[in-house]
């Protein structure tokens, strides 16, 4: 995502290769978003990016989405967080077309629960929503 100004998309089409700098969230125990900027590079074409001009890093995706909107850098952000921002235009879509992965879900219940008629409703509930989401 880029900042509102539209300036992002544009400086790093004229930069070519060059990498612009990127917004990061560094969470205690996940590399997530470590590693979705490597693979966002690889899919996007843009293996220098790996090694980008700086990183800001920030402990919250609110305060890494903040940043980008000030114009400090790309961010790589979830769907979730990002969708107000994009749809206030206060953010715009650097790539759109380049996805990765994000975090992942799991829904447990007890054993046996799960053919349960509620707790089978909702987990397909569950599934439909997701599928309808990739």
């Amino acid at each position: 995502m880029a900042s509102s100004s539209r300036r992002w998309p544009a400086q790093a089409a004229r930069q070519g290769k060059r990498a612009p700098a990127l917004v990061t969230v560094r969470w205690r125990d996940s590399p997530l978003y470590e590693q979705g900027w490597q693979d966002w590079c690889e899919a996007a074409g843009l293996p220098a990016w790996r090694r980008p001009a700086a990183v800001h890093a920030y402990e919250e995706e609110h305060y890494a989405l903040q940043a980008a909107i000030a114009g400090q850098g790309l961010v790589l952000a979830s769907s979730v967080m990002v969708s107000d921002s994009v749809g206030a235009g206060t953010l715009v879509a650097c790539r759109p077309e380049v996805r990765v992965a994000g975090a992942a879900y799991s829904a447990l219940c007890a054993p046996g629960r799960e053919r349960h008629p509620p707790v089978k409703a909702f987990l397909a509930w569950l599934r439909k929503e997701f599928e309808a989401e990739s």
